[in-house]
């Protein structure tokens, strides 16, 4: 028994560093499309800095409202945002910079 809880912390403990590496890779992904789509449809100026303004933005507080009212886990969607949240006092500053520099 002290074994399947030992393992089961274990997995607990590896989804939770793979959910919270996810909350960084996300808006660098997103960065980096917005940079392609800029590259395959040579985007308007203004366009381009608001594209990657939106890429870097966290994921909505409507995720957990909708979580929340179909009971599907609305917990782990809380932390998500709320972590999500958090990265993007890195990463709106980064899309404000790279958009504002064109």
């Amino acid at each position: 028994m002290l074994a399947f809880g030992q393992s089961g912390l274990g997995a607990m403990v590896t989804m939770f560093m793979v959910s919270n590496l996810l909350h960084f890779v996300c808006p660098v992904v997103g960065i980096a499309g917005a940079y392609v789509a800029d590259l395959l449809f040579g985007l308007e100026p203004t366009v381009r800095a608001q594209l990657l303004l939106f890429a870097a933005l966290p994921p909505a507080v409507l995720n957990f409202m909708v979580a929340e009212v179909y009971q599907q886990e609305p917990e782990k969607v809380a932390s998500i945002v709320m972590l999500g949240n958090v990265a993007a006092i890195v990463f709106v500053p980064v899309g404000l910079t790279l958009a504002l520099a064109n």
